[in-house]
């Protein structure tokens, strides 16, 4: 219930999704080593945040994090950017706030997350629990300090 009313309150698109595993797919961490889907995070649960470079909403909210209360949300939120390593890291150390230098993100060069995911469009975020993707929101957002109140509210629950 409070889910269906942050989301409402985001004005973004809730995409019905299948409640089907996080699919296999690679991407490359910052260090250039390839990762699979299995290896983003260690949290039972957790939002992927999809994003791609020349993207307003995505860098709206990236800078909006610097805002958020708790320490802990961050650790939460695994960011894939979508294009090869050298300008993924690029994006994210220009739009990133420097409180969250630990946040953990990852390039997808060769579209493999993007199919895998069967994305449209950019941001996306996507709430993980134990392996299986729940929900979905995409598109932009009428408040991007609301995220965190859909993170908050996902993982604390």
């Amino acid at each position: 219930m409070t889910m269906a009313l942050l989301i409402g309150l985001l004005g973004a698109a809730v995409l019905a999704i299948e409640q089907k595993a996080v699919p296999q797919f690679k991407v490359l961490n910052p260090e250039g080593a390839a990762m699979t889907s299995r290896q983003l995070s260690t949290q039972s649960r957790w939002v992927l945040f999809y994003v791609t470079p020349r993207c307003r909403p995505c860098d709206s909210i990236l800078r909006a994090m610097k805002d958020w209360d708790s320490p802990m949300l961050p650790a939460r939120v695994v960011v894939i950017v979508r294009g090869p390593l050298a300008d993924a890291s690029a994006y994210v150390e220009a739009r990133r706030p420097q409180q969250l230098s630990a946040m953990a993100w990852f390039a997808d060069p060769t579209d493999d997350a993007w199919k895998a995911l069967e994305l449209k469009g950019t941001p996306v975020l996507i709430g993980v629990q134990d392996g299986v993707m729940k929900w979905a929101i995409a598109g932009v957002l009428n408040n991007p300090r609301m995220v965190e109140s859909v993170v908050r509210t996902w993982v604390s629950q």
